[in-house]
């Protein structure tokens, strides 16, 4: 079941988010046109810029609209008139908000993978990836120094925390949103406090385990700048229990307290 409601997610959403890269496509290849072209001067100067300014709104465009499509589609399926429909359906609560889920983490992963890939055609000159690609490697050069790791240890380190970070931001809205309807008026003022009110109380506690630790006071203590890696280790678990936390949440409230429109 959740295979069939995942395949309606992406048809339901695929119609803008599609749209959108169509053109972020059709600004891609202008940019390249332009780039490939060299004849825009003096005057003309502003018609390479424009491009350029709308190559980076579609960017904007896309990442807006993923945010926000995120949270209409959970809401409205699950918790306006469709969720009576939604929660008839032969499928566990769990499911549902699963479906959400991972549709949000697909479409976010290709929006990635699409933006710098439009990006590399759009300004993909030898000279411009070499010069892109150094300053990558010294960046990763510079953390890893910061840290004591290997290269490619340090890119994993990224890309686990940059994943930990996206699921513990959805898992935190879908949990918001799902308190927020606790609500019997003013559901989305609601979910907003509720979000407010927990992403405070992440940071303290994230602030009182760092003190309890004493990672700070190490850190000060050795004279250095190293960010021991059992620190960034300890960040990644903390948002995995945090999603974790936030998912159960919201599956208990949906099948114990749900309140639809």
């Amino acid at each position: 079941m959740l295979g069939k409601l995942l395949k309606y997610e992406f048809k339901a959403t695929s119609r803008i988010l599609i749209s959108l890269y169509l053109i972020m496509l059709i600004t891609t290849g202008l940019n390249r046109l332009i780039l490939l072209l060299d004849i825009f001067d003096g005057s003309l100067m502003i018609i390479p810029a424009i491009m350029q300014v709308l190559f980076i709104l579609s960017i904007i465009a896309i990442f807006i609209t993923s945010f926000l499509l995120m949270i209409y589609r959970f809401y409205k399926n699950l918790l306006s008139d469709e969720g009576y429909l939604m929660f008839t359906l032969p499928a566990k609560t769990h499911q549902l908000i699963t479906s959400k889920y991972l549709a949000t983490l697909a479409w976010l992963l290709i929006s990635i993978i699409i933006i710098l890939g439009s990006a590399v055609l759009a300004i993909g000159t030898p000279e411009n990836i070499k010069l892109v690609l150094n300053s990558l490697n010294e960046l990763l050069l510079q953390f890893g120094a910061t840290t004591g790791n290997s290269i490619s240890l340090t890119i994993i380190t990224l890309l686990l925390f940059c994943f930990t970070s996206v699921t513990t931001y959805i898992s935190l809205i879908y949990a918001s949103i799902a308190i927020g309807q606790l609500f019997t008026k003013n559901r989305l003022v609601g979910a907003f406090v509720s979000y407010i009110g927990i992403s405070a109380v992440m940071q303290l506690l994230l602030l009182l385990l760092l003190v309890i630790t004493k990672v700070f006071s190490s850190i000060i203590a050795n004279g250095n700048n190293i960010i021991p890696l059992k620190l960034i280790i300890g960040i990644i678990v903390y948002q995995l229990v945090l999603s974790t936390i936030f998912y159960i949440t919201t599956n208990i409230i949906f099948k114990r307290r749900l309140n639809l429109e």
